[in-house]
């Protein structure tokens, strides 16, 4: 579990699978700097859960019965929070819920192996499902596809700079990092937990879409959020620092005329200009049209679920979209 400690002691074994020789043959003050440690400080942080919430929600309403496989939950959670990880690490950020980042708390060799071990004892968790062993093979293969399509999506992200892209490639750009990231985590989760109940292969599929608009509405408020908090209060600013391609410089560069866009993407280059002041003129620009859009793709998302799912999943959907948004606004 993820808020039980994973320290050792003499009554239990921590979550990672460590033969026992070979934890007694090191001491315990080894083994808890190198790795416990870390994974207490991060594991522990109060989240969101958006994606364990998908995993439920999907496999309630796709008829599983009983409570949803915890070695679900703690897939999606352990993925997430290593890609959290190695994105503070890739961007440089100083803080993660509330906390100094894993890497600035205990240095980047550290951080990063805690990551991996994540990763992997993710995977580790979806081989102990009680399913077929056909089913199990079609949720690993899904995994698989998908955490490796994340981190295409995450080279892109590193990749591509807003200041030195062409104007007509950031938006294309944005939407397909957030397709292969954000959108194919949440899809992920939600196809998962329809699977593990199982569903047939076009409820899982109508459930998945679902989760990836919105996975989309949760990547653009993200971006608005830290645009936000930037222009008005000078807050987290890795984004804008980094010259990462997000949906307000997408919306912006349809809403704004070329030569001030291309005016502030000179700016950022340059670093002639506080980044809270291209921020707010950013916002002013694209505030309205990016709440729109958040209502859109979760608009979109619905339609899914009541076209091909019927008016009382899409109550469920909309029930469980109005707690998120009451939880984590």
């Amino acid at each position: 579990s993820h808020n039980s400690s994973l320290k050792q002691n003499s009554t239990s074994r921590p979550a990672a699978s460590v033969p026992l020789e070979t934890v007694q043959s090191v001491s315990q003050e080894l083994w808890n700097q190198g790795l416990f440690d870390p994974l207490n400080s991060f594991l522990q942080r109060p989240g969101k859960r958006i994606r364990a919430e998908l995993v439920e929600w999907s496999y309630r309403l796709a008829g599983g019965t009983g409570s949803v496989p915890a070695e679900l939950q703690k897939f999606i959670e352990l993925v997430h929070a290593g890609s959290l990880v190695v994105d503070d690490i890739e961007d440089g950020s100083e803080f993660r819920r509330g906390e100094p980042a894993l890497h600035r708390q205990y240095g980047l060799p550290i951080a990063l192996n805690a990551a991996n071990w994540m990763y992997f004892s993710a995977f580790e968790n979806l081989t102990g499902l009680a399913v077929s062993e056909v089913r199990q093979a079609r949720i690993l293969r899904l995994a698989i596809t998908t955490i490796r399509r994340c981190h295409e999506g995450q080279a892109i992200d590193l990749a591509a700079k807003v200041d030195e892209l062409d104007i007509s490639q950031i938006e294309p750009t944005a939407s397909q990092i957030t397709q292969l990231k954000t959108a194919g985590l949440t899809a992920l989760a939600a196809g998962l937990g329809a699977m593990l109940a199982g569903a047939s292969s076009e409820i899982c599929g109508t459930h998945s879409a679902f989760a990836a608009h919105l996975g989309v509405a949760l990547q653009m408020q993200n971006d608005l959020a830290e645009l936000t908090d930037l222009a008005r209060r000078q807050g987290r600013s890795d984004d804008m620092q980094n010259a990462r391609v997000t949906w307000p410089w997408a919306w912006a560069s349809r809403l704004q005329s070329r030569k001030v866009f291309r005016r502030w993407q000179a700016e950022l280059e340059r670093g002639e200009r506080p980044l809270q002041d291209i921020a707010n003129e950013i916002l002013l620009t694209v505030e309205s049209t990016g709440k729109q859009q958040i209502g859109r793709q979760l608009k979109l998302g619905m339609e899914i679920i009541q076209r091909h799912l019927g008016e009382r999943a899409a109550k469920e959907a909309g029930m469980m979209l109005a707690t998120m948004e009451k939880r984590y606004a």
